[in-house]
């Protein structure tokens, strides 16, 4: 639809910080939204009573989230018809989307490169409002039905409701109640599914799996086939230049193309990207459909709230897992880990059991970084990890503790088999080929440390800081080596350790 028409149907309260917003305001007034400014929010409470607005702009620069929630705990209660848009620095849009993301129907970042930025969350806020009226109207008639069946004591006769809006409230509150991208894209589709019964278009959604430079087919609409269950392409083969970048232009990819010419016939169509942090999740293609047609509207506002729900899991998800782990690699973040080595020198003490440390580090990694994108050094972290992880202990911990180093706790261990284990990963990685997950680099190398409490140190700062100063006492001579940490002159341990038998 040409939600454009009718935006001066629909009214936004902009409420800003002193001093901004006042060009923001303009561009939407200037795109046709009756627009109301306030910079005192008590002032714009006592306005919404009396002109309740569709939309509320929130511009909060200075993102303080206790605040921050409160406001929209106030607008919630007061207009629990209208959407939010929240507008904050760009530095804190992380931190705003983990505190209050599932509270606006929309967030977006200091500075603006244009109004347009905003007029366009504005628009799909205004098609979704504009669908749930219809929605609500069809209802309303449906029960005027019943209702006057009842009055003539003759039962209700079938009403076959042919808009093909009807649905969409129901779409939006099962979507919205889904945890896990997988269902909330599987809900997406059924709705497309019944969409597409009573109107012309076809789609079909393809998984993107980034660890493999792969799209297969997940689902599809308005088709009727038993023969593209395993339609894919991985790219990796087809074009050794193809990068996880490139994925979100992959309708410009000629292997694409070709694989749409040739099994549907398809030379024209639109591709919309289920794309959460950066991150692309899927692409769904879609064809036998005009881009300035309602149709096509109602499917990308549909669309669009399922990228606000995967968003919003992804969010939780990683709210959740940051406490814990790094992201890029999978394994314990450094303020985690070192909670672990605190426990774990203090478990030795107990048991009078000795616990060594190995600090890794990647040689070149500079280089690497340089000379590969985010998504292929993640994979090759991610990769390093499990290689340890694999030939480790289930107690062994392993943490990342800087771009270029890891850390390997190993409990009940002393320094002599903490260096045999040293060595052993040392060599391990030496002789793996990374070229399938860093391309331009077969062949990584470790400089390693190793450190023990308490033959070595009296405490978990001491374990840590003796094995980073032998590291790179290390790496300013030499790479690719293992040392061990020596005890300073007249040392005395915590306890006498039991001799291993190495």
């Amino acid at each position: 639809m040409n939600i454009q028409k009718y935006r001066s149907s629909f009214t936004c309260h902009i409420i800003t910080d002193k001093g901004t917003g006042e060009g923001l305001a303009r561009g939407v007034a200037q795109a046709g939204y009756r627009t109301a400014v306030f910079e005192d929010f008590t002032i714009f409470l006592q306005g919404a009573r009396q002109d309740p607005p569709h939309f509320v702009l929130l511009m909060r620069e200075g993102f303080e989230s206790e605040v921050v929630k409160s406001e929209l705990l106030k607008i919630h209660q007061l207009l629990p018809e209208s959407e939010v848009i929240l507008l904050v620095n760009h530095e804190q849009l992380s931190l705003a989307w983990e505190q209050v993301g599932r509270s606006v129907f929309a967030m977006t970042s200091f500075p603006l490169n244009h109004p347009l930025q905003v007029i366009k969350e504005l628009d799909h806020a205004a098609q979704n409002t504009f669908f749930k009226y219809q929605n609500e109207q069809l209802h309303e008639a449906l029960k005027e039905v019943h209702a006057s069946s009842r009055d003539v004591q003759r039962p209700a006769p079938e009403v076959e409701v042919s808009d093909p809006f009807f649905s969409y409230a129901d779409y939006q509150r099962s979507l919205f109640q889904q945890l896990s991208h997988g269902s909330s894209i599987e809900i997406f589709m059924k709705e497309l599914h019944r969409f597409f019964k009573s109107q012309s278009g076809k789609a079909i959604y393809f998984k993107y799996i980034g660890a493999r430079k792969t799209i297969i087919h997940q689902f599809s609409a308005g088709l009727e086939r038993d023969d593209i269950a395993d339609l894919g392409i991985n790219f990796s083969k087809v074009d050794s230049a193809f990068r996880k970048s490139h994925i979100k232009r992959v309708e410009t990819h000629p292997a694409f193309q070709e694989m749409l010419k040739n099994v549907f016939n398809v030379d024209r169509f639109h591709a919309l990207k289920l794309e959460v942090l950066g991150e692309v999740f899927g692409v769904l293609i879609l064809w036998d459909i005009q881009a300035d047609s309602e149709d096509f509207s109602y499917v990308e506002n549909s669309f669009f709230l399922l990228n606000r729900n995967c968003l919003a899991v992804e969010l939780e998800k990683r709210l959740h897992t940051n406490q814990i782990y790094d992201l890029a690699s999978q394994a314990y973040n450094k303020h985690h880990f070192l909670q672990r080595m605190t426990e774990e020198i203090a478990r030795a003490r107990r048991t009078s059991l000795p616990v060594s440390f190995i600090l890794l580090s990647i040689d070149r990694m500079e280089e690497v970084t340089q000379g590969c994108d985010r998504e292929d050094l993640s994979l090759f972290l991610k990769s390093l990890v499990r290689i340890i992880q694999k030939h480790s202990r289930i107690n062994d911990v392993i943490g990342r503790l800087g771009q270029d180093e890891f850390g390997l706790l190993l409990p009940h261990t002393a320094s002599k088999g903490g260096a045999i284990k040293a060595e052993r990963i040392r060599r391990m990685i030496e002789s793996a080929d990374f070229s399938q997950v860093l391309p331009g680099y077969s062949q990584m190398t470790l400089s390693l440390s190793v450190s023990e409490y308490p033959g070595v140190c009296k405490d978990a700062d001491e374990l840590f800081q003796s094995a980073d100063r032998a590291l790179y006492d290390l790496k300013k001579n030499e790479l690719n080596k293992v040392v061990m940490v020596k005890a300073p002159e007249g040392f005395i341990a915590d306890f006498v350790t039991p001799k291993p038998n190495y």
